[in-house]
């Protein structure tokens, strides 16, 4: 695992094991027969926490790839140029590639810089479970509050950090490679 990434890690971990909890609490709670609002698949109101978990899912991946697009030119590494060795040289044309001078301080700025658009995707992604949670509470059946928590748990599995993905998107902001 690589170190700056550790504490991001154990937050990621930490929000992941919340839904858990609203799992356990739900579980707790029983079966309850609700007559107030009707808790049914064609009740309104699953249509209303639905939408609003939908947009929640989508601006949790929009909203944080909007973000680190934003964050990642403020960055700045350091970038030389040198010789494509990888290239064939026709005639006159030389080749040029861009790498970051310094490839562990721009990756440390990069995981620096990937920390908010993370923790905004993060709550964003743990806002469907609650919606499913509150349908959980106000009565609804299992197969109806199951999908908020499902598509709670992928949309955490996606925002997991990698230092790949932050890479290739520091790469894609400066056009520059870490070799």
């Amino acid at each position: 695992m690589h170190p700056d990434l550790r504490v991001t890690r154990i937050l990621w971990f930490g929000l992941f094991a919340s839904t858990f909890a609203y799992v356990f609490v739900l579980a707790m709670q029983g079966q309850r027969i609700c007559d107030f609002p009707p808790c049914g698949a064609d009740s309104p109101l699953l249509y209303g926490l639905g939408g609003g978990a939908l947009s929640s899912a989508v601006a949790s991946v929009l909203l944080s790839r909007r973000l680190m697009r934003a964050a990642l030119p403020r960055t700045a590494p350091a970038i030389r140029e040198e010789q494509d060795p990888s290239q064939v040289q026709y005639r006159d044309r030389v080749t040029m590639r861009r790498l970051f001078a310094d490839p562990a301080s721009a990756r440390r700025s990069a995981i620096a810089a990937h920390k908010t658009p993370f923790i905004v995707g993060m709550a964003l992604a743990e806002s469907v479970a609650i919606y499913g949670l509150v349908l959980g509470l106000l009565g609804f059946p299992p197969a109806n509050v199951a999908p908020f928590f499902a598509g709670c748990w992928i949309l955490m599995a996606c925002h997991f950090p990698r230092v790949a993905a932050i890479e290739r998107a520091l790469e894609g902001v400066h056009r520059a490679k870490f070799e």
